[in-house]
């Protein structure tokens, strides 16, 4: 458990121990660089997801790096980690979440300033490899922005405007299976003309104004694995990170429940690996919508084929076809769920 207080001065004493480090390094020019990198580090668009960087930070990351040095701009990260946390933590809106979540949040801030004494300076670095450490860093920005907040266990939450019907498709994978990859390629293919054509992105925003004025947005919560924490990767802390996520649904009225897309959540998958079950079963079984969502193919289809000889063996034999599935649990069923936990405890 960490207490605020010794939170707060442990982070204050790092940024100026890290803000000397990075005078030192870039000199005259420090100031105004991390003052900008702070600014540009808080969501500037609302479709990136937890796992991802906003544009102007990246931006001015790059610029750093090819302009100091790549181990400059790796300061500038560690900096501006602390420095955002610290502002998370005095925020008015850190303030008003669960006490359980307020806990989560400190102790994942407490993991990022031991981080710092331990890590390789390389694990900073957001142009390196994909893998767990750029993982990790970018969902630590998400967290002290507060774009992401720890639902407990291996898990993180985080709030998003999205148009409910269009979540997953109810259909099912039987009758018209066959039809799909052809639609699918076709939708692709003219995806892909209309990016090389530059078009893509202004139809995207068209299409995200009409239903803005149709209404057909709601607010939701989504629910994110943190590799970070894989070793609470378990049923026992999933279903605590549900009952955290009940408190924020309790809190926030007009989130309409949590949802869910992930290759793990197909029935297939399931039944080639039940240890698995745990990531859908609570859900399914009080009351979420469940359905299919896409077809795997290219570089998600090889990621859930390389760390299983099962899923692998299934599939080159023709007996499993990769497929990414959706839950969605609505409030009042996710609610009901926590309600009948707490009454059975």
């Amino acid at each position: 458990m960490t207490a605020l207080p010794q939170l707060l001065e442990q982070g204050q004493l790092l940024a100026i121990s890290l803000q000397k480090a990075l005078v030192g390094a870039a000199e005259s020019e420090a100031p105004n660089t991390i003052s900008d990198y702070l600014r540009s580090c808080h969501r500037d668009d609302t479709r990136i997801y937890s796992n991802e960087i906003p544009g102007a930070q990246m931006a001015i990351y790059k610029r750093i790096s090819e302009e100091d040095s790549p181990a400059i701009a790796g300061l500038c990260n560690q900096l501006a980690l602390v420095k955002l946390s610290i502002e998370r933590l005095q925020s008015e809106q850190f303030v008003t979440l669960p006490q359980p979540i307020q806990q989560l949040t400190r102790n994942w801030f407490g993991q990022i300033y031991a981080d710092l004494a331990t890590r390789d300076p390389q694990d900073y670095d957001l142009q390196q490899e994909q893998g767990p450490r750029l993982d990790d860093l970018k969902r630590d920005f998400a967290v002290c922005t507060g774009r992401a907040i720890p639902a407990g266990g291996a898990w993180v939450v985080e709030k998003r405007r999205l148009v409910g019907e269009k979540l997953f498709s109810n259909s099912g994978l039987s009758s018209d299976s066959k039809a799909r990859p052809a639609g699918q390629a076709m939708y692709r293919a003219l995806k892909r003309t209309a990016d090389n054509a530059g078009i893509l992105a202004p139809m995207s925003s068209l299409r995200s104004h009409w239903y803005q004025l149709k209404g057909r947005y709601a607010d939701y919560l989504v629910i994110h694995t943190a590799d970070r924490y894989r070793r609470y990767f378990s049923e026992k802390y999933l279903d605590e990170a549900y009952r955290n996520i009940a408190l924020l649904l309790r809190q926030d009225t007009n989130l309409q429940g949590l949802y869910r897309s992930s290759w793990f959540l197909d029935p297939k998958v399931i039944e080639i690996e039940p240890k698995l079950v745990f990531l859908s079963n609570t859900p399914v079984q009080h009351g979420a919508l469940h359905g299919p969502l896409k077809r795997l193919e290219d570089t998600e289809l090889a990621k859930v084929l390389k760390h299983s000889n099962r899923r692998a063996s299934a599939y080159e034999q023709g007996d499993y076809e990769p497929w990414s599935w959706a839950y969605l649990w609505l409030s009042k069923d996710l609610l009901n769920w926590a309600e009948h936990q707490a009454e059975g405890n």
